[in-house]
């Protein structure tokens, strides 16, 4: 798993992050780091052509409009590089995830003609996310007050009710909750941390390299499961 979020809310909590989860190969919060990572997923996609078994990749990209906005006018190579790669391996095994005001419907950036063109979204809460996703909300619920989590999934225009899994046991203290949620997962896979194929360029010699690509495959080869709530969502989400 990949997350980027220039605000660096999406992994943040008091004493660990979403980015101490074994998964997590790597968390991008500054502009100059795309390139990079475009390079190893490209390396990583690549792989999908000789194993197709291997791990898959799923990339989380929070608060898209000010990524987009920001980002989309310094690297638009890196926008065309995304989408067309996303588009020659959606079906292989790499995963767009992108969280964001309504506004990100209107970008007009390369990757989010990708990622909108399922025509499937999860709208959270308000009616008028449903309603932008080109679904229905349901008038009896027009007034009520939800529960954390609650949410709709819109699917070619069809709505359905869901409830996504959430690390957050309340809101009054939803980094406390994060830092238990993420020991649990870790304390499952002790020594375990997911790796690129490839080094990041000019950050290791050439025998960290190595062995980090060593690791790497294996991993490929014997990937660490998806957490248990993870596997929920998206079981959830394909079923529905």
């Amino acid at each position: 798993m990949v997350l980027v979020d220039f605000s660096r809310k999406l992994w943040k909590g008091s004493e660990t992050s979403l980015a101490d989860l074994p998964h997590v190969v790597q968390t991008i919060e500054e502009i100059d780091q795309l390139d990079d990572l475009f390079e190893n997923l490209k390396a990583e996609c690549a792989e999908f052509d000789t194993k197709p078994k291997r791990r898959k990749i799923m990339l989380f990209i929070d608060n898209y409009d000010a990524f987009t906005e920001e980002a989309s006018r310094k690297k638009m190579n890196f926008f065309e590089g995304m989408a067309a790669l996303v588009r020659k391996y959606q079906t292989a095994g790499i995963y767009l995830i992108v969280g964001g005001s309504l506004a990100i419907i209107s970008s007009s950036d390369d990757l989010r003609k990708v990622f909108t063109a399922p025509s499937f979204g999860i709208a959270l809460k308000t009616a008028d996310a449903v309603n932008r996703l080109n679904g229905k909300f349901p008038r009896s619920l027009a007034d009520a007050e939800l529960p954390m989590g609650r949410a709709f999934i819109v699917r070619s225009g069809i709505t359905s009710m869901l409830q996504l899994a959430t690390p957050y046991s309340n809101e009054d203290d939803m980094e406390g909750s994060l830092d238990i949620w993420v020991r649990r997962i870790s304390a499952k896979y002790p020594g375990q941390k997911a790796q690129w194929l490839g080094p990041v360029p000019g950050s290791e010699t050439e025998k960290e390299s190595k062995s980090r690509s060593k690791a790497a495959k294996e991993q490929a080869d014997f990937p660490i499961p998806a957490p248990a709530s993870l596997r929920l969502r998206c079981a959830q989400a394909s079923g529905s």
